[in-house]
């Protein structure tokens, strides 16, 4: 009877240390594995606060913007810097490549300027015809293309979605109300419709092209300020300003 007690003591014992062992991080790991989604990955990107994304021509890579140095780089799904541009511009925060011939549109933040770019990264025009009565640090934000439109975010104060027609330089706003900012915008061409960032709401928006909300999901990324969505493989590429990260997420809609 004693050795039956003082194995079941070694075993309470050597029970309770185990857990202890694996309770500060074994357990703690398990935890987060389940509750993760195991397609979500990110990967860290050599780009100093990158701001804007954008798939190229063929779909195989993308190019991102540095909102700290100016410069665009074409990058790979897992993050390498595959090629860098010449350009070098100041106060950017957008990126979208023409899917049709490969030129490069971007925006300028402050002074709230388009900027049209050769494929190889050679200014061709700087387009002004657009301005909006916004707060300091809170101009375009994002741009996005389809055919002869683009689609311009203004980040808050207030939120705003620009329609700018290229060849008519007419434009149109449409006022935002689904986040607290919009930080990143890509059009989709499988429906006519947008995705919408927004770094403060944490969330990724689909949404029509007057930027009426149809669906939004939450998004473990901080301060997403880009994003290009892959529809037919339901994945969203996201860019974080804050911690340089390409984010891959599967998108719920």
């Amino acid at each position: 009877m004693k050795w039956v007690v003082f194995i079941g003591i070694l075993i309470s014992v050597f029970t309770e240390t185990y857990r202890g062992c694996i309770t500060n991080t074994e357990s703690q790991n398990f935890r987060v594995d389940v509750k993760a989604d195991l397609s979500d990955v990110s990967f860290p990107l050599n780009i100093r606060e990158p701001s804007g994304l954008s798939f190229s021509v063929s779909g195989d890579a993308l190019y991102v913007v540095s909102d700290k140095t100016g410069g665009i780089c074409r990058i790979g799904f897992t993050g390498e810097v595959l090629e860098k541009l010449p350009f070098q511009g100041h106060d950017i925060e957008g990126i979208e490549v023409d899917k049709t011939t490969g030129e490069i549109w971007l925006v300028e933040e402050r002074k709230q300027d388009i900027l049209h770019l050769s494929r190889d990264g050679e200014l061709i025009e700087r387009i002004t015809d657009v301005k909006t009565d916004t707060k300091y640090n809170s101009g375009f934000e994002g741009i996005a293309m389809n055919g002869d439109l683009l689609y311009i975010l203004i980040e808050n104060h207030p939120g705003s979605l620009i329609e700018y027609s290229i060849s008519s330089k007419k434009w149109d706003r449409h006022k935002l109300d689904f986040a607290k900012d919009y930080t990143g915008i890509d059009y989709d061409s499988s429906d006519n419709t947008l995705w919408i960032v927004s770094h403060e709401s944490r969330t990724l928006n689909h949404c029509t092209i007057q930027g009426k909300l149809i669906s939004s999901q939450e998004i473990d990324v901080k301060q997403a300020e880009g994003v290009a969505v892959d529809r037919a493989a339901k994945i969203a590429w996201i860019v974080s300003d804050a911690d340089s990260k390409l984010h891959k997420i599967t998108l719920k809609d």
